[in-house]
């Protein structure tokens, strides 16, 4: 296929580099939440915010899908974004409990925002696009996350708690700005008749449902809780166990950005060299296996980047392909809610690994954890693998 009919839409371009804007605006947000409430909260304070910006995402997941599947999402899209925006000034002005209620209700908004831009972005799409249009907002969302905690840190130490927050409101009204400008919208897919009951649940029930999305999601879910679990036994088994400093603890993870960059942005020449998103999807996870292995066996610094680099190659691959997979095997009227169900999952083991971890390595050395999530993970693989490689698009897939 020439290369014209794969540039993407200056839609999909804005979309992309607003919603990294917007995605290093929390990042740097969340940096000065986590800090100022240990500072007014103490530790319980942290556990608080991070419950506040987690559990709407999953509790409210299977309403915002039905509603991105059921009106326009021009409409969601203003009022979410300008609903955050205004929270963000709120939270300018907050402290203490007060600030977590805001925080609960920033969570709610983006429960509704990611099924919405989810849906939005295959829309403006041709198929053979959708695989550059992932790897696009990928490598954007990437970028922001690596430059986050630095430019975070840097606004705290030089001008405290608020400041970022303030950032975060600007970044929202960029992406509304974007909203405005370009007309984005997306019109569901009409539906005849009365909504069966349970209709906000149907996402739920088509990952269940369709053989190749659970297997898929379930490798997704676990590893997902491998890399949650990981990252808090990181900071132990690197600054303590490697006997690393703080600066180089940050340069370490920096790698793992750079190793997803790498992939994301690649994602057209991985295509050429093999047109399976089934495969590069698998690879990514048994790299991020390896990775943390690695990191796992690691006596040294510069082993312990070598490990870090091959889970941010191999998360990186994994992400964007299987975003590709599963809005190809999902319904255009099913979207909404298909990808504020995975949405809610990937939170779910996001938030379990974390507290695994936190429990884990207050029993077990960081080292014992780490090869017993790597192997773990690559154990899991051999199972879920198969159904994944199989899997051969015609149309929903099939189903049990």
């Amino acid at each position: 296929m020439s290369e014209e009919k794969l540039k993407l839409p200056r839609s999909v371009v804005a979309v992309s580099v607003g919603r990294g804007i917007s995605i290093l605006g929390d990042e740097v947000a969340i940096f000065a939440l986590l800090f100022r409430a240990k500072h007014d909260l103490g530790h319980i304070g942290v556990a608080l915010v991070i419950l506040a910006g987690t559990v709407p995402l999953v509790l409210l997941a299977p309403w915002a899908g039905q509603l991105v599947d059921s009106v326009r999402t021009r409409p969601i899209l203003l009022t979410s974004l300008f609903a955050q925006f205004a929270l963000c000034v709120a939270l300018f002005f907050t402290s203490d409990y007060w600030s977590l209620l805001c925080i609960a209700l920033l969570a709610a908004g983006t429960a509704v925002l990611n099924p919405a831009w989810s849906a939005l972005v295959p829309s403006l799409v041709t198929d053979a696009q959708l695989p550059r249009a992932s790897g696009l907002q990928q490598s954007w969302s990437t970028l922001a996350q690596i430059a986050g905690p630095f430019v975070g840190g840097l606004l705290v130490e030089v001008s405290g708690f608020r400041t970022p927050l303030l950032i975060d409101a600007l970044s929202f009204a960029s992406l509304l700005g974007v909203v405005v400008l370009l007309r984005l919208d997306r019109v569901p897919v009409p539906r005849v008749g009365k909504r069966p009951r349970g209709d906000a649940f149907a996402g739920l029930a088509t990952l269940w449902k369709d053989t190749f999305l659970r297997a898929l999601m379930i490798t997704l879910c676990a590893f997902v809780l491998a890399i949650s679990l990981v990252s808090v036994v990181d900071l132990f088994f690197i600054t303590e166990t490697l006997g690393a400093s703080p600066g180089a603890f940050g340069v370490i993870g920096a790698l793992f950005g750079i190793g997803m960059l790498a992939t994301s942005a690649t994602v057209t020449f991985q295509l050429r060299l093999d047109s399976s998103h089934e495969r590069w999807t698998i690879l990514g996870c048994l790299l991020l296996s390896i990775g943390v292995v690695v990191e796992g066996c690691s006596v040294s610094i510069p082993q312990a980047v070598v490990g870090f680099f091959i889970a941010g190659l191999g998360n990186g691959l994994a992400n964007v392909h299987v975003g590709v997979l599963i809005i190809r095997q999902t319904a255009e009227e099913l979207r909404g809610r298909v990808m504020a169900a995975v949405g809610a999952l990937i939170s779910a083991a996001s938030v379990f690994g974390m507290v695994a971890g936190g429990i884990s390595v207050t029993a077990y050395e960081p080292r014992s954890i780490l090869l017993a999530g790597g192997i773990g993970s690559g154990v899991l693989l051999f199972v879920t693998a198969r159904p994944v490689l199989k899997h051969r698009r015609d149309g929903m897939g099939e189903t049990t």
